[in-house]
């Protein structure tokens, strides 16, 4: 399906869409009020070339058993398009092989301030798709929002296994990560700008019930100057051998001459860290500029908007220092 440089506003909607091979869909060069809603099913599997592409318009994808799978593209692009309040759902995602793979799996950039992006599963693990062998990151996730991505495995990834930046409300849960980056601060889950500086994750962050392994500098890393998330939540998850960069849960905020990273309120509870490469846990706030707002982490003598630290399982490798760091530097 194709839908190309159409002008003026119009709805264009397409329903029970399969195809193995081709070009998938494409919603290209349209005008800002052309929207495509694709009502589902939608099955698509298309090899070599990117299975669901918008770069325009406003688009949405409803309905619940639809799958997109590539070998060597991403399987779902969505780039300077607005994803609308219905938003994308889809049951699986697939990108790559166990030999080779895209640059990355999902690509979200500049979708709007509207809706996001839901990836399912059908309640089996890994049954909401495997994005293996990217050269870059598995998820790529810029000035997005609303992303919940369920059941999923993401492996054997160059960068970061999901990298995010100007990212608000994100979710990840029962999913795998495992062998993700190769340098800088990428990590399984990375929210850092592989330079800490910037509003990289907002409004509420959810990890739970998921498999971490080999990050390369962390398991789960957050590292901003900038941007307010309002309630973190980590629970039980396994986190295994994090590297030596920060921390097996690393949530780190600064703040600069103008703006701050505020972390109102967090739940770190029942994870499981074994051979970290640094430390366990990490929780720091700290301001790189003698004026301007300082970083904060919870809120002074709120009963509930706190950081909880409990019931978290910690062990080092030979090169780790501390188990739990909480600090204001």
């Amino acid at each position: 399906v194709e839908v190309l440089n159409r002008t003026g506003s119009q709805a264009q909607m397409f329903g029970g869409i399969s195809a193995t091979g081709g070009t998938g869909v494409a919603f290209t060069g349209n005008a800002s009020g052309v929207q495509l809603v694709v009502l589902g099913p939608l099955a698509l599997s298309t090899g070599s070339n990117v299975a669901f592409n918008a770069t325009s318009g406003t688009v949405e994808v409803r309905g619940s058993n639809n799958t997109l799978t590539t070998t060597s593209a991403v399987a779902l692009n969505v780039v300077n398009s607005t994803i609308a309040a219905n938003g994308l759902t889809f049951s699986s995602i697939t990108a790559g092989t166990g030999a080779s793979g895209p640059a990355s799996g999902i690509v979200l950039n500049n979708t709007g301030s509207v809706g996001g992006l839901t990836v399912t599963g059908t309640g089996s693990p890994g049954s909401g798709g495997t994005i293996q062998q990217t050269t870059g990151a598995g998820i790529s996730l810029t000035a997005t929002r609303n992303v919940s991505l369920a059941r999923m495995i993401s492996t054997d990834t160059d960068g970061s296994g999901i990298s995010g930046t100007g990212v608000t409300n994100f979710s990840f849960t029962n999913g795998t990560i495992s062998n993700s980056g190769d340098s800088g601060l990428e990590a399984n889950i990375a929210f850092n700008n592989d330079t800490g500086l910037g509003n990289n994750i907002a409004g509420t962050l959810t990890v739970t019930g998921s498999s971490l392994t080999n990050g390369f500098s962390a398991g789960i890393d957050v590292k901003s100057d900038n941007g307010t998330v309002s309630n973190a939540t980590i629970t039980g998850n396994t986190i295994t051998n994090p590297g030596p960069g920060t921390a097996g849960i690393s949530l780190v905020g600064n703040g600069n001459g103008s703006t701050a990273f505020n972390l109102t309120r967090a739940t770190i509870n029942a994870n499981n860290v074994t051979s970290g490469g640094s430390a366990g846990i990490q929780v720091s706030i700290g301001n790189s500029s003698v004026g301007g707002p300082g970083a904060t982490a919870g809120v002074l003598n709120s009963p509930t908007d706190i950081i909880a630290i409990t019931n978290n399982g910690v062990t080092l490798d030979a090169t780790g220092t501390n188990a739990i760091i909480v600090a204001n530097s």
